[in-house]
């Protein structure tokens, strides 16, 4: 049987994968204003009709500083609630994970955001009675917050800034004290923090970073007629400009969040019972449907399942590709394979194999427990694959033909 090592790969995989985002869908909370009880549910940008997919509530309450974010790997949608970390199964609406959240010293873990590149929950770690701020990442299993940052950068932050993730340069983005905070993954140092400069009085609120052209979006907001416009803010510098021409609304749900579509270039938020969707080259309103939820409930914290991959999973399997510096440690064989293939691993240890399509879409899951596992694929259909194997700390990732 012949062996093949890995060698490294970079593919042009945003263009690979153009076309197959028929499984792009907005989630969020569906709130009654009666109870409070809350159930995962979808919108439908076109229609604005809301659909629950949780029969029953999972909670009724969820803490509006820790925002929500999406897991799409897993399919797992997660949100804070009564001091835990709620992982809803994307497909069922059922609760998968509720962790109590536990932080180093007494706090709160805040603004959270899933990484695609490193599939690491980040956040905000504010000290309770300090209010001191630090980068963090959460474990979504155990509920165990661990500070990146060595020493705290601020003390505040602006929830309506919301916050979001450069993964190709590894920058977690978010405001405080009218500045613009980049700050490094990798360590928890400030990167950039320059102060937010703008056309006309006012601010910039629920932005989002963009991957595929690098772009961070949001609202320019003015200052007492509270007029509101599609813009864009240059990382370094700090200028915000304006991408719309002319206002399009004077309030928005803070509590619903923003999404972006990047394969259709829309920037979606709430305002005025409506579900806007704005075109991000334009800033011109493409969709505005009412919400169209039971009297008195509401839809918050939306996340699109692409919304922090921007653009498509495998686009993060690229840079995994790309970045991986442990390839030749991994055998896989043979390769093509046919019904079966053998992963081979430097340990016995366990570790963990995801096999995902060309669509970014996880079609097997399986634990490994020995140095070399064999793998049955005889149920999938023929072509390329990824293969992410998670040993311990490190996440390689390699490619799979199946003929």
């Amino acid at each position: 049987m012949k062996k093949i090592y890995f060698q490294l790969l970079v593919l042009p995989l945003v263009f690979i994968c153009s076309g197959a985002y028929s499984q792009i869908q907005t989630f969020g909370v569906l709130r009654t204003g009666t109870t409070s009880a809350i159930k995962l549910a979808t919108i439908n940008p076109v229609s604005g009709n809301v659909t629950a997919i949780s029969t029953v509530p999972f909670s009724n309450s969820f803490v509006g500083n820790g925002l929500s974010t999406i897991d799409p790997f897993n399919k797992r949608y997660y949100i804070q609630s009564q001091g835990k970390l709620y992982g809803i199964d994307m497909t069922n609406g059922t609760t998968a994970t509720s962790p109590t959240v536990t932080t180093p010293t007494p706090g709160y873990f805040d603004m959270m955001v899933f990484n695609c590149s490193d599939t690491t929950i980040y956040g905000l770690f504010r000290n309770a009675s300090t209010q001191a701020i630090k980068l963090a990442k959460i474990n979504p299993v155990s509920g165990v917050v661990t500070a990146i940052s060595v020493s705290s950068f601020t003390s505040s932050f602006v929830w309506n800034g919301w916050a979001t993730i450069d993964r190709v340069n590894k920058i977690y983005y978010i405001q405080s004290a009218g500045q613009l905070w980049g700050i490094s993954l990798t360590s928890g140092a400030v990167i950039s923090s320059p102060t937010l400069t703008f056309p006309y009085s006012g601010y910039f609120d629920m932005m989002i970073y963009n991957n595929n052209n690098g772009t961070l979006y949001g609202l320019m907001r003015t200052t007492g007629t509270m007029e509101l416009r599609l813009a864009k803010a240059n990382v370094s510098t700090g200028v915000v400009s304006t991408i719309s021409t002319n206002t399009f609304a004077n309030s928005f749900v803070v509590n619903a969040g923003s999404a972006i579509d990047p394969v259709n270039g829309r920037y979606y938020i709430q305002s005025n019972g409506k579900f806007w969707g704005l075109d991000l080259a334009t800033g011109t309103v493409v969709t505005s449907p009412s919400v169209n939820v039971p009297s008195g409930s509401y839809f918050d914290l939306m996340e699109m399942n692409i919304n922090n991959c921007n653009g498509s999973y495998v686009e993060g399997i690229s840079t995994a590709l790309r970045n991986n510096s442990a390839m030749n440690e991994t055998e896989l064989f043979p390769n093509p394979a046919q019904n079966t293939f053998v992963i081979k691993k430097q340990n016995s240890g366990l570790a963990q194999l995801i096999l995902m399509d060309i669509r970014g879409q996880k079609v097997l899951e399986q634990q490994l427990n020995n140095s070399a596992t064999e793998i049955n694929t005889r149920s999938l259909p023929r072509g390329i694959y990824f293969c992410v194997l998670v040993d311990g700390t490190q996440t390689t990732t390699h490619k799979l033909i199946l003929d």
